[in-house]
């Protein structure tokens, strides 16, 4: 798919570094482990999140965001770069000093990422139907649904996601392998979404970060 061109022009605020850590000592390797931040599982297992990891989280959502910006229609997330289970860092948090621009941050990018990833499998023409890796949509749709969004301005960005994993969800085997492109009677409406999206989340984040 078309690559998108980054502005330096969000919604969303920079993270700010995590307040504590502490090193881990795994054999000859040191594990920095962020103390207060972690994901809790939908049996609700409870898994402290590493430096690295919480790192990397951070690269791919702004990298998502610079290849993306005004091109939500035609993202570009090429899975050999985004093999992670974003929808998971929904579950993410943490106790007092996990500041709630840093989650809204986390959960906002990773909303974002699992959008991109919905329209990248609707569009058979030139997306790619592996996106989500073994992981079934339906799992997916329930990470979104236990979403609790903090404005109103998530509430419809969750609806919208959901709705494109609905249209995902729905498509056959037939479907997915037809080259010429996919309809549905809700694919126009979600469309309608993607530059409100952009406009919202997006590109406020690079305009925010210039004020």
């Amino acid at each position: 798919m078309q690559v998108g061109l980054g502005i330096r022009s969000a919604h969303l605020p920079s993270p700010p570094i995590p307040a504590t850590a502490y090193a881990l000592n795994v054999g000859r390797n040191f594990i920095m482990t962020v103390d207060h931040i972690y994901i809790t599982s939908r049996t609700g297992d409870r898994r402290e999140i590493e430096w690295g990891e919480l790192n990397q989280l951070k690269k791919d959502i702004l990298w998502a965001y610079d290849e993306n910006v005004g091109d939500l229609h035609n993202p570009f997330i090429p899975a050999y770069s985004f093999p992670t289970k974003y929808w998971e860092y929904l579950k993410l948090d943490g106790d007092k000093f996990f500041r709630d621009e840093e989650r809204r941050f986390y959960k906002q990018g990773v909303l974002i990422i699992t959008l991109c990833m919905a329209v990248e499998y609707i569009d058979t023409t030139s997306g790619n139907q592996q996106i989500f890796g073994g992981t079934k949509i339906t799992e997916i749709i329930d990470y979104v649904n236990n979403f609790e969004p903090t404005d109103i301005d998530e509430k419809r960005l969750k609806e919208v996601i959901i709705l494109g994993l609905n249209i995902a969800d729905s498509m056959t085997p037939t479907d997915l392998k037809n080259t010429d492109g996919f309809d549905h009677k809700d694919l126009d409406d979600f469309h309608k979404h993607l530059d409100w999206v952009d406009r919202t989340f997006v590109k406020s984040y690079f305009q925010n970060k210039v004020k």
